[in-house]
């Protein structure tokens, strides 16, 4: 046992089971500041964006009338709010000191909510005092820009964990420290680097009676049916895992966590967080295995401007048709892995796969209403993984580069997806045909990539803007 009273204060407790929600934390409106020439203007845009986007994504918190305000009094509304809405842009100009130091995004609504040519001097003198212009020219744009704000408040709330050996310096995490400060610094992620030794020890301390109660009500709510060749003891290891990670996101507030899982657990031959993952997605945390923060990071992205949770796939440009001759992999050469390259750049198909399931697909991206549990075989025998079948429909793949500055979008569509016990290491495939498939194969600098459904990518470009990422849309 552990004389450290924060590891084991789980053991003499009964475990609490969180309960299931779609994302955390909950998102919060967007505060807005409304300035214009005249009265009339300023009460018609905010009655127009009222009616438009409703107050549970904007809330207008001041207001005023540009001959009656001083610049002091611009800049600090303007530190109070998220977005400073201009409503008469043609008279802007004329006040343009008021605005000499703005504290964040502008927006040029006309009333009406549509595109007049006029805005484009105004948006260029706002952009020559140094101000972040957001597009806000229709109806669709000023939703997207507001979307994007209210992603951006939401990331500045999100705290993720990264659980991993500190002298680790796996090019997927790099140098943890640097890459945390540049995280927070650019998306205002805070990122908390846990000791993998913290979460073993947390586990360790969590009884038999506790990995019972877990499993309860895993197979009443979550988990059906369970491979009967995976061992009990396995099974209430991985348990234990879930308990010590909960315990670890509640301590700190996070709302996302990353376990370097292959060198502590998998080549110790001891049970690896997969159903652990699974899990805690369904309670709203998000996830990425293998201790891959640049994923982690790239799946708040996609899910501040989405609201639902993305996911981490291996991507491959392999087994396809030659692969379906036998789907044996000592079979399966490298003439055999060209072809089927060349038939997924051929018909701009990528193959998602990850250890012998689709993944850890998290519960808005599928319509099963429980997760199997498999042995993942042939890859890992004695491991476990759960399975669940993807949707169909329009995606939005992407990674965040290594310097965290660039966020690379490819635009997509799960076509097919495979369930197929006799698969392997592929069994539970999904293609989706993507047109930037020539940028990906000559640029691709990972096989992880973060996944979303009901993509909105002017929303996440809005947000790059405001954050100052590079968005990188590749369409083909």
């Amino acid at each position: 046992m552990c004389d450290d009273p924060t590891l084991a204060k789980v053991s003499n407790q009964t475990f609490a089971f969180p309960k299931p929600i779609g994302l955390v934390p909950d998102f919060s409106p967007v505060k807005a500041t409304v300035l214009g020439f005249r009265n009339q203007p300023v009460e018609k845009t905010i009655d127009a964006l009222g009616k438009l986007v409703g107050a549970d994504m904007l809330q207008c918190v001041n207001g005023g009338i540009y001959k009656d305000m001083t610049t002091e009094q611009v800049t600090e509304m303007s530190r109070q709010s998220d977005v400073l809405m201009i409503a008469d842009h043609l008279q802007a100009w004329q006040y343009q000191d008021l605005f000499s130091d703005v504290q964040c995004p502008v927006m040029l609504i006309d009333p009406p909510l549509v595109f007049h040519s006029y805005q484009a001097a105004c948006r260029q003198m706002f952009r020559d005092l140094g101000n972040i212009v957001l597009p806000g020219e229709t109806r669709d744009r000023v939703i997207q820009s507001i979307t994007a704000l209210r992603g951006k408040n939401w990331l500045e709330q999100s705290k993720m964990l990264m659980v991993c050996d500190p002298d680790d310096k796996h090019p997927m995490r790099g140098d943890i420290q640097a890459r945390a400060q540049l995280i927070h610094q650019l998306t205002g992620v805070r990122v908390i680097s846990v000791p993998v030794t913290r979460l073993k020890i947390m586990a360790s301390q969590v009884t038999d009676q506790q990995a019972k109660q877990v499993w309860e009500h895993w197979r009443e709510n979550l988990f059906d049916p369970i491979d009967p060749a995976l061992s009990e003891e396995h099974l209430n290891d991985c348990a234990r895992l879930y308990v010590a990670m909960r315990q670890l996101v509640d301590e700190h507030q996070a709302n996302a966590i990353a376990v370097q899982d292959f060198e502590p657990f998998l080549f110790q031959k001891t049970a690896m967080p997969n159903l652990a993952h699974t899990a805690l997605r369904s309670e709203g945390i998000t996830t990425a295995e293998e201790g891959d923060i640049a994923m982690l990071i790239t799946q708040l992205l996609l899910s501040a401007v989405h609201q639902q949770q993305a996911m981490m796939a291996n991507v491959y440009l392999a087994y396809r048709d030659q692969w379906e001759k036998n789907k044996a992999h000592g079979e399966y050469d490298p003439d055999d892995e060209a072809t089927d390259f060349a038939q997924c750049v051929a018909d701009q198909t990528a193959v998602l796969c990850h250890y012998g399931t689709a993944g850890i697909v998290p519960p808005n991206m599928t319509d099963d209403k429980r997760y199997r549990v498999i042995e993942t075989l042939p890859c890992w025998n004695g491991q476990s993984m759960t399975f669940a079948i993807p949707k169909l429909g329009d995606v939005l793949m992407g990674r965040l580069d290594e310097s965290n500055q660039q966020l690379h979008i490819y635009p997509g569509k799960i076509t097919q997806t495979f369930d197929d016990p006799d698969g392997g290491w592929c069994r539970g495939r999904w293609y989706v045909n993507m047109p930037g498939m020539d940028h990906f194969v000559d640029h691709a600098f990972s096989a992880h990539y973060a996944i979303c459904m009901q993509p909105q990518p002017q929303a996440l470009a809005t947000l790059c803007q405001t954050l100052g990422l590079d968005f990188c849309l590749h369409k083909g």
